[in-house]
């Protein structure tokens, strides 16, 4: 594999085989040795895998204050489902619905530092698929 031949003599670098509500088992951080992410990218797209994702490295104390999530999938569907655009929630979709139930569960602030962090302005006619909008 591609990334393991790669990583292997890396530092810090581990693979955890499974589903994430199968593999992210609490105190596997302790048992890894893992420290706290200086930055955290989500690819789980969906909402039942990004909880378990956040929950995971909230619970373990793996995200500290400082650390950056970035999200792959955070405010796609306007651009996705342009019909859908007038009417589309953000915080009803799986990566940003997470992000709004950790927010609460842990009690924490985020600060958006790059991308979508705002809806569009009214009349946008464009999408960018790289960048939401």
């Amino acid at each position: 594999n591609f990334l393991t031949d790669h990583l292997r003599h890396g530092r810090g670098a581990r693979f955890v085989k499974g589903l994430f509500n199968e593999s992210l088992t609490p105190g596997l951080g302790r048992k890894l040795g893992m420290r706290p992410a200086a930055y955290l990218e989500l690819d789980c797209d969906l909402y039942d895998s990004t909880i378990v994702a956040l929950d995971f490295m909230f619970s373990e104390g793996l995200i500290v204050p400082g650390t950056i999530v970035g999200y792959d999938d955070f405010w796609t569907i306007p651009c996705a489902v342009p019909h859908a655009a007038a009417t589309w929630k953000p915080e009803t979709t799986g990566e940003w619905r997470a992000h709004l139930e950790v927010t609460t569960r842990y009690k924490v602030e985020f600060e958006c530092l790059a991308g979508a962090c705002r809806m569009p302005p009214a009349g946008l006619q464009s999408c960018d698929i790289y960048n939401s909008w």
